[in-house]
């Protein structure tokens, strides 16, 4: 992917995503790295809008998956849980 590419799939998200550059702009890093992003905000946020977009302007394939709280692991302290892999480094023992 060029980076002129890149540059007019973020103009043309951010025609219709206002004021979410750095999030744009992390959802790139995130897939130009071979990554996965996760999209997590309160309801009304854009999420979906903006999975919609990226997947267009990208030629991609749009999926969901609706979460609740009461089936994330998070439930119970409704706090963020970080999973390292295993076969992985601890990167926060350095």
């Amino acid at each position: 992917m060029s980076i002129e590419k890149i540059r007019k799939a973020k103009e043309a998200i951010g025609r219709v995503i206002l004021g979410k550059d750095e999030v744009v702009e992390l959802l790139f890093v995130s897939i130009i790295a071979d990554g996965h992003a996760l999209l997590e905000s309160v309801p009304g946020s854009g999420k979906t809008k903006l999975a919609k977009s990226f997947a267009k302007v990208m030629d991609g394939k749009f999926s969901r998956i609706q979460f609740t709280p009461d089936v994330l692991p998070s439930a119970p302290t409704m706090r963020t849980t970080l999973l390292l892999k295993p076969w992985e480094p601890n990167q926060w023992n350095n």
